[in-house]
């Protein structure tokens, strides 16, 4: 159809617009079986072009959609959050079950997942946090301060693999971290150095000992 008005169309849905709204969602109602059956397949005969505009369509719109992403994040938090909590107190047994039985299906599939992810920077950096985060959480104390990976990682490597305390060469990967003055201690801090690495035997051995004194 070819009209002598070309912006016609648009004037024409603009004053109808919700009459063609309306028309449009019962006609979807009355005919959702056929709509569901005409786009699967359609999405068989034409699937690696879908897949391919899609990931076209992914790529253009990734910036866009982090900005908004944050934008509206930033706006809703507190609702998001209320959200969030009610829906876990009113689904918490069926979130539960669902991923025990995820994990069961696709346990070595996980498994090699997240020794790949250990392995990396990113990975790495996650483990030493959440070890951490477990043992304040263990001892119900907030130190004060904080130290880096990075300045963890050049305290081994300063120390060639030995123990501080018995002076054993064991190597990089069996030394753990120990706090100098124990985390017990009303002056213990978590920078760098109040830390040392130790061997397990002498960490273990050493508790909350300083000054000869147990705290």
């Amino acid at each position: 159809m070819a009209y002598k008005d070309p912006e016609y169309p648009k004037k024409y849905y603009q004053k109808h617009k919700e009459k063609i709204k309306k028309r449009a969602r019962e006609w979807a109602k009355n005919n959702s079986k056929r709509l569901k059956k005409n786009s699967k397949e359609y999405y068989k005969k034409n699937k690696k072009i879908i897949k391919i505009k899609q990931k076209k369509y992914y790529l253009k719109t990734l910036q866009q959609k982090k900005k908004y992403d944050k934008e509206y994040y930033n706006q809703n938090k507190k609702r998001k959050i209320k959200l969030v909590k009610k829906y876990w107190e009113k689904n918490k047994k069926k979130i539960k079950k669902w991923k025990n039985e995820y994990y069961l299906k696709y346990k070595k599939k996980l498994q090699k997942r997240h020794k790949e992810y250990i392995k990396t920077k990113n990975g790495k950096y996650a483990k030493y946090k959440y070890y951490i985060k477990r043992r304040f959480e263990e001892k119900k104390i907030k130190l004060k301060g904080s130290h880096t990976l990075e300045e963890w990682l050049e305290k081994l490597k300063k120390s060639k693999g030995k123990c501080q305390k018995c002076k054993r060469k064991i190597g990089i990967k069996k030394l753990t971290k120990d706090h100098i003055i124990p985390i017990g201690h009303p002056k213990a801090t978590d920078y760098i150095e109040n830390i040392q690495p130790l061997c397990k035997s002498c960490n273990s051995s050493k508790l909350n000992w300083h000054n000869n004194q147990l705290w």
